[in-house]
């Protein structure tokens, strides 16, 4: 039961963590957003896009669950949540 209960604060710590800065500098170009070359053009970092930012594992789920909780309030709690995407035509 204690290891349960450790378990859920580390979650939940880190959910708080993400919720509160969830972009990290790229560890590949360590946030210049390309890689030192000599003597030839710098390409754009493939991790981050050439952006020097990157998302931390989980950012986006925790993010859209916040979302979704807001939204949920602000249109009086019953009602469905609408999906993130509408869903795709296929053939």
């Amino acid at each position: 039961m204690t290891t349960l209960l450790i378990i859920g604060a580390a979650i939940a710590g880190y959910t708080l963590f993400v919720l509160a800065s969830p972009t990290a500098a790229c560890r590949a170009c360590r946030g210049w957003g390309a890689k030192e070359r000599r003597w030839r053009r710098r390409k754009a970092c493939r991790r981050c896009g050439g952006t020097g930012v990157r998302f931390r594992p989980g950012a986006r789920l925790a993010h859209r669950a916040a979302a979704a909780l807001m939204r949920s309030r602000m249109t009086g709690g019953h009602l469905p949540v609408p999906p993130w995407r509408p869903p795709q035509d296929r053939p």
